[in-house]
């Protein structure tokens, strides 16, 4: 039975499975194996209705996480009872704005600030986009180095926002604007100089100086 357990919670979260065989594994299916249904893409729309409504709220807060979830869910899972369904929308950078714009407006302050945060690092997301950013790889001039020499971050903060960014699978600026609430212009400015740096415009010297004289004139 338990191999039969682990079978069903292994397709549930298989995109290359069929919409049939996804409906036949969410007859009977305990909790875990309709969150797993709930985040697969191949999920078959009737199904992402059902799991909307669903008794458990991870399940529905599951539904956060899949790109192909129709608005309608989206929508009505914004006012979801349950403040986990809505905290998880609220982090969600994929959602559309407009109903980031509501959760700014919940009842729960972690909900709003979550949302708030999420929308704050799609501004920065766009702000380096329009600005034509274009990341150079390298190792030198790291963005957390000069942003510690800086004096904008310190040593033990940038250690826990690089774990951050690890676990959550996300550039450490974001990290830095949506968790640590860094200003995003001064995320940005360290990034271009990063640039200048790995491309031998600048020196390395050079850039921490204008960084920190930049993040100096935003604080004052």
């Amino acid at each position: 039975m338990a191999m039969y357990l682990s079978d069903h919670f292994l397709v549930a979260g298989d995109p290359a499975q069929s919409p049939d065989v996804l409906r036949d594994v969410y007859q009977n299916a305990p909790p875990d194996v309709r969150r797993r249904l709930a985040e697969n893409p191949s999920s078959p729309e009737e199904l992402l209705f059902r799991l909307s409504k669903d008794s458990d709220p991870e399940v529905r807060a599951s539904l956060a996480y899949n790109k192909v979830v129709p608005l309608e869910i989206l929508e009505a899972l914004a006012g979801d009872e349950d403040v986990n369904v809505r905290l998880a929308l609220a982090e969600e950078f994929e959602l559309p704005p407009y109903i980031l714009q509501k959760l700014c407006e919940d009842q729960n302050p972690y909900v709003r600030d979550r949302a708030e945060a999420t929308l704050e690092g799609l501004l920065f997301e766009s702000q380096l986009k329009s600005e034509g950013f274009i990341q150079q790889a390298g190792t030198s001039a790291r963005l957390g180095d000069l942003l510690v020499a800086a004096n904008v971050l310190t040593i033990e903060l940038l250690e826990e926002a690089l774990k951050a960014a690890t676990e959550h699978d996300m550039p450490l600026g974001r990290v830095l604007v949506i968790q640590y609430k860094v200003d995003p212009l001064t995320v940005i400015r360290a990034l271009k100089l990063q640039s200048l740096v790995r491309r031998g415009k600048i020196s390395l010297e050079s850039a921490e100086q204008k960084l920190t004289t930049d993040a100096n004139q935003r604080k004052n």
